[in-house]
């Protein structure tokens, strides 16, 4: 694990009061044209209170939403050229981490239940009922990393309206740090709507890295994952890099031409089909969330070793980090493994792999700092039957 570093895209940049966030915004909005330009705008070049801009927003009762952003906006933002499409993004190498059988079977029971209540994905009307079906899978997988990683479904500008191209999903780590965030949209598609589709996606990563900014951390990699339901793509916001670098998911057992993991239709495929498409995606997920938490242990890890070195003595956090950071990377290293063992069709030494990365995983959630630590909710612990049968 590397020293600490201080390093972020902003730079050196004006920092502005309350009074001047009012004249800056409006001046932005007028340049931009749009109230969602203007906000990405003020973010690379000013240092502000991030809670004063919300405030103004409300104020000036301006629903802002970053779906409306469109692709030939914000391309040249992350230094790509709108005419070639997201044909000239980079590319990044993305793996499953295999989970045990025993939970992915937990995911596909809770997915039954839920279809009960919502149907099958292609019944779901709105962006709403269509996160709803996914919940499982995020439900069941967070649950692996002990409260460490929380979701907190909001975006980061006000206004959205209930069921319109909101995050659903927003993962933050030890409490603040967004590290992971997921954008439902009910249709994708192809040509310019999936393009602004992805748009959005830079524009929220974008939103999420000025608040991780605001809470004094340096730039690190966010996480983004677009998807419908059905499928599933996934990408990577580098505010390190000026401009900013936003690269795209190339599966690691895919041709190049494949960035998006798909989910069969049930209308036109066997249950069976349905499941198995589905366990590539949730181990993906896995694979993203383990590279979350990990990035959220060097950025700990860098600011306690920051702090010691302002003190002149070495903090005892920064073990815990360093141990913590190692279980982790053998976790990832194990998950990978037992993909690598299941596609070799050593099934049961697979499972005892991907349950050895559990512990590992869990091993590592038991090194971190105590501070940040939390109380799991284990009720079911604290079931008493003669008191139930009470009630």
């Amino acid at each position: 694990m590397e020293g600490p570093t201080k390093k972020r895209r902003r730079g050196e940049v004006e920092q502005l009061s309350a009074a001047q966030i009012e004249v800056a915004l409006n001046e932005a909005i007028l340049s931009k044209g749009s109230a969602e330009l203007a906000l990405i705008y003020l973010f690379d070049r000013y240092e502000f209170d991030l809670v004063v801009l919300k405030a103004r927003l409300v104020a000036k009762g301006l629903a802002v939403s970053f779906s409306k952003v469109k692709y030939d906006q914000i391309a040249p933002f992350v230094g790509l050229e709108p005419s070639l499409r997201l044909r000239d993004a980079p590319t990044f190498e993305m793996h499953r981490a295999r989970i045990p059988n025993g939970l992915f079977k937990e995911i596909i029971g809770d997915i039954e239940i839920v279809m009960k209540q919502y149907g099958p994905p292609m019944d779901n009307k709105n962006e709403e009922a269509r996160s709803r079906f996914l919940a499982p899978v995020f439900n069941r997988i967070i649950a692996l990393f002990g409260l460490l990683i929380s979701n907190t479904p909001e975006s980061i500008m006000p206004g959205h309206i209930a069921t319109k191209g909101r995050i659903e999903y927003q993962f933050r780590v030890f409490g603040g740090l967004t590290v992971v965030y997921i954008v439902v949209k009910l249709e994708v598609g192809t040509g310019d709507e999936h393009l602004n589709a992805v748009a959005q996606l830079i524009a929220e990563a974008d939103g999420c890295d000025y608040a991780n900014s605001q809470l004094g951390f340096g730039a690190f990699p966010i996480y983004g994952i677009l998807c419908d339901g059905k499928s599933f793509e996934f990408f990577c916001f580098d505010s390190s890099t000026k401009p900013p670098t936003f690269s795209r998911c190339q599966h690691s057992s895919a041709p190049p031409a494949r960035y998006a993991l798909s989910v069969a239709d049930l209308l036109g495929h066997s249950t069976m089909d349905f499941i198995a498409s589905l366990r590539p995606v949730c181990e993906t997920i896995f694979y993203f969330l383990i590279l979350g938490y990990t990035t959220g242990i060097h950025v700990q890890y860098q600011r306690s070793c920051s702090r010691g070195e302002e003190s002149g003595k070495r903090r005892e956090s920064t073990d815990a980090w360093q141990r913590a950071n190692r279980l982790a990377e053998q976790a990832m290293q194990r998950a990978i493994a037992a993909t690598a063992h299941a596609a070799t069709g050593d099934y049961i030494q697979a499972d005892e792999v991907a349950k050895d990365a559990s512990e590992h995983l869990k091993a590592s959630i038991a090194a971190t700092p105590a501070i940040y630590q939390r109380q799991e909710c284990d009720i079911m612990q604290e079931w008493d039957e003669d008191r139930v049968n009470a009630v």
